[in-house]
C-alpha cells in the first residue's frame, strides 16, 4: 500500500469510520456482539452505571445510487450500580431491546466515485426493564416503552476494495413515552408518562471485506454514542423526574454479502 492511502486509512480510522461504498450487494446480512457502558442520572442526585452485554442483527438493502431499506434490531443486558440522593445503595438488573426499519435513498458523488451519502426516515420501538433488587432500599420492577420517528444520515466513504469507512447520525423523537412501575409496596402497578425528549446516537464503524469460500463477507467494528433522556412530567400520584443516559459502547458484526 502506498504511503499516502495508508495515513489516509489511519486517519480515518479515529476520525471518521463506517461502512462501505464501493457498493456491490445489494443485500447486506450482519450479526455479532455489542457491548455499551450506560451512565444513568436522575434529577435530584440518584446515578447508576454498569455495562450490558448483548447481540444485534441487521438487514441493508443498500446500492450506490437508488432506493435504501433497513431492519435493525439489538437486545442487551447487565447490572446498574449506584447511588439514591440520600446516599443508600443502588442494585438493578437491566435489560432492553430495539427494533426499527429505516427507508431512504442513496446518492454517490459523483456516481464512479466513492463517497455516498444514505439520507432515511424510520419508525421503531424501544423498550427498557430495570428491576431493582436487593440491596436498595425498595425493590421494584419498572419499565420506560415508547414507539418513535426517525431521521438521519450515513456518509460512506471507500478507502481501497477491502476498507471502508463513515459516519451516521441519528435523531429520534419517542411517540408519548410511558414509564411502568411494578411492584410498588404503595400502589402496586402505576403508568406514568414521559415527557418527550429527542434522542440523539452516532456510529462510527469501519469495514474489512474480502472473499471467503467464494463468498464476499466482512467485519465490522462500530463505536457508538447514544443520549437519551426522559423529561420530567406531572403525574398522579407522584411526578416523573428528569432521567437522562450517556452511553459509549461499540459492536463487531460479521457480514455477508448478497
Amino acid at each position: 500500500m502506498r504511503l499516502p492511502s495508508l495515513i489516509l486509512l489511519v486517519i480515518l480510522s479515529f476520525i471518521s469510520p463506517l461502512e462501505s461504498v464501493r457498493i456491490c450487494g445489494p443485500h447486506f446480512l450482519s450479526l455479532g456482539p455489542e457491548a455499551y457502558y450506560m451512565k444513568r442520572s436522575k434529577q435530584g442526585g440518584s446515578w447508576q452505571d454498569g455495562w450490558l452485554y448483548g447481540i444485534r442483527g441487521n438487514y441493508e438493502k443498500l446500492r450506490s445510487t437508488g432506493l435504501y431499506f433497513s431492519a435493525d434490531g439489538y437486545w442487551a443486558t447487565g447490572e446498574l450500580e449506584g447511588k439514591s440522593k440520600s446516599g443508600n445503595t443502588l442494585k438493578s438488573d437491566i435489560s432492553e431491546y430495539q427494533a426499527e426499519g429505516r427507508l431512504g435513498f442513496s446518492i454517490t458523488f459523483p456516481e464512479s466515485c466513492c463517497v455516498t451519502w444514505v439520507p432515511y426516515a424510520g419508525y421503531g420501538y424501544f423498550s427498557s426493564d430495570i428491576d431493582f433488587v436487593s440491596p436498595s432500599t425498595l425493590e421494584y420492577k419498572s419499565t420506560s416503552s415508547f414507539w418513535y420517528f426517525a431521521s438521519g444520515g450515513m456518509l460512506l466513504v471507500s478507502i481501497n476494495d477491502c476498507w471502508n469507512a463513515g459516519v451516521h447520525f441519528k435523531y429520534k423523537l419517542p411517540d408519548e413515552p410511558k414509564h411502568t412501575i411494578e411492584n410498588d409496596p404503595d400502589y402496586g402497578k402505576l403508568v406514568l408518562s414521559i415527557g418527550r425528549k429527542a434522542l440523539y446516537e452516532i456510529e462510527l464503524p469501519v469495514r474489512y471485506r474480502t472473499c471467503l469460500s467464494g463468498r464476499q463477507v466482512g467485519l465490522i467494528f462500530t463505536p457508538f454514542y447514544r443520549f437519551r433522556r426522559y423529561d420530567s412530567q406531572a403525574n398522579y400520584p407522584f411526578d416523573f423526574y428528569d432521567t437522562r443516559f450517556h452511553i459509549w459502547g461499540a459492536r463487531l458484526l460479521f457480514q455477508v454479502i448478497l
